[in-house]
């Protein structure tokens, strides 16, 4: 080793910069416990969101665990309906948009984007809207979000009544504008992702993408070509079918969908529609993603993808999987947290349950799943399976091997988990079950 390079590697090993890492990764932890948060200062954590409180771990019961908002993270939470999923995803949405001390500290609210499909149109609105409304907790008015929720608009205005009555929300058809259909939105909605599976005539509608070129791609230059080419009568009935679709929802003159992000504000895709199946709507919650990720801010921004069984499971959602993926190997770089809420854990990808920061599991009776998490989960030992099993409404058993729940105030979770009893909401709770009697 030369003197030179002696040298330098010596300025890289200073005790003060050894310092600055640790407590970079610290800073850095998805959750954080109370006894650990005393031990720091808590101005190294200014954004944080009560969570729950610990009832069995590798940690001292009784202590508090706050979700760390002030850094990108990524959270997958899973579990069967009426286990406590939807009150969870519910209870982090409110510490990223309120400010209110009851439920941490939150000096700059963040902006957030929810997708939202049911299969059936029952009348009910997405749950999340209910973030918007007082519930048996006193709340100042001013500090609630406020809620957009785009639709479907072959069903409008089934949607609008779903949400009628909903102070803070209002209902709007989704059209999206012309420059929201890139060469990569058009790939997915013409079918043209697996060029093994694709009808010959389909090469044609690459060919003619592709010629453009993605610099100077717009939809109606598309179409223009594509009136040019010879097609027969099944050729074009099978396009044109694509077409429509896109025709009821573009409006070159719509207003750009990043308008309507801001600032401690939730903006909810709602796609239910008897019209708009699993994969049509995978592809269009992509498109909006791609509005989200590009759109220019200061403030921080969460992504949530509810009920995601209900889309993940489609043939066209691998682009959405793939940009999903995408943005949590590079959260730190576009300040985006993802939240991914799932009955079913397996239609998650096992490159997000590796990647995510936070695997938060409520009551699941499948080995199945227990089966495919363990093998993206931090703790080895089948312990856990028999506890994931019995857990009670509202208890959640959760992984994070980066999460600081020591009251040293170094040692990580590492290898281990929680048990979490998440806590009340400060909203109004719209997801509780529909009983025969009350």
């Amino acid at each position: 080793m030369s003197e030179a390079e002696r040298a330098f590697l010596a300025t890289a090993a200073t005790p003060s910069d050894t310092t600055d890492i640790l407590k970079h990764q610290l800073a850095t932890s998805p959750l954080i416990a109370y006894s650990a948060l005393v031990t720091h200062h808590p101005k190294e954590f200014p954004s944080r969101g009560l969570l729950g409180s610990i009832v069995s771990a590798s940690a001292d019961v009784g202590d508090v665990v706050y979700s760390n908002i002030h850094a990108p993270s990524s959270t997958v939470v899973c579990g069967v309906q009426g286990s406590g999923k939807s009150h969870t995803v519910s209870c982090m949405l409110e510490s990223a948009l309120i400010q209110d001390p009851r439920i941490g500290e939150l000096p700059n609210p963040l902006s957030a984007l929810l997708f939202h499909l049911d299969t059936q149109d029952n009348g009910r609105p997405c749950e999340a809207a209910h973030i918007s409304s007082q519930g048996c907790h006193d709340i100042d008015p001013t500090t609630l979000p406020k809620v957009i929720v785009f639709c479907s608009p072959s069903n409008a205005t089934q949607r609008k009544k779903a949400y009628a009555g909903m102070p803070h929300v209002w209902v709007e058809p989704l059209y999206l504008p012309e420059a929201a259909l890139t060469v990569n939105v058009m790939l997915a909605i013409m079918g043209c992702e697996q060029l093994g599976a694709m009808p010959l005539y389909m090469h044609t509608v690459l060919n003619i993408i592709r010629a453009i070129g993605v610099d100077h791609f717009t939809y109606r230059e598309f179409k223009r070509r594509l009136d040019r080419e010879q097609l027969d009568g099944k050729q074009k009935a099978m396009i044109k079918l694509r077409l429509d679709l896109l025709d009821g929802l573009v409006r070159p003159k719509s207003v750009p969908l990043d308008s309507h992000f801001i600032p401690g504000g939730l903006v909810i895709v709602d796609l239910t529609d008897p019209f708009v199946d699993a994969s049509t709507a995978a592809v269009l919650f992509d498109a909006v993603l791609a509005s989200f990720t590009r759109w220019n801010t200061n403030c921080g921004k969460v992504v949530v993808l509810d009920e995601a069984h209900k889309y993940l499971k489609s043939s066209d959602s691998e682009r959405l999987k793939e940009s999903i993926c995408n943005i949590i190997r590079l959260q730190r770089h576009l300040g985006m947290r993802v939240i991914i809420a799932t009955q079913e854990p397996t239609v998650v990808p096992a490159t997000i349950l590796d990647l995510a920061s936070v695997i938060i599991c409520h009551r699941f009776s499948s080995p199945a799943w227990c089966a495919h998490l363990a093998k993206h989960v931090s703790d080895p030992k089948a312990d856990w399976y028999d506890e994931v099993m019995l857990l009670a409404t509202g208890d959640a058993i959760v992984f994070s091997p980066a999460a600081l729940v020591d009251a040293s105030g170094y040692n990580l979770l590492g290898r281990h988990h929680l048990t979490i009893r998440v806590r009340p909401r400060l909203t109004q709770d719209g997801g509780m079950s529909a009983l025969a009697a009350k």
